[in-house]
């Protein structure tokens, strides 16, 4: 089974979009549920955005500087790992 990594809305209902700063694992790591994975920058505030589960990073499809949709797929965490 596979988790998808997406751009969630942060607080405002306004947020169209945030900017990967940085992800904070690599493909192949192993991530615990809860564990920071990423940073995204909105117009208003610097987030870290938590793994959705546990298991172990699969694809990074965003990279740091693109400007992602509220929603988007960011990446894949494979749980079966």
């Amino acid at each position: 089974m596979s988790l998808e990594i997406y751009m969630p809305r942060m607080g405002s209902t306004t947020m169209e979009s945030g900017a990967l700063l940085s992800w904070l694992v690599s493909e192949g790591d192993v991530v615990t549920e809860g564990q920071p994975i990423a940073e995204v920058e909105t117009d208003k505030i610097t987030i870290e955005i938590p793994s959705p589960g546990d298991g172990r990073i699969r694809q990074l499809l965003a990279k740091p500087g693109d400007e992602v949709p509220v929603g988007a797929t960011m990446g894949w965490i494979d749980q079966n790992s």
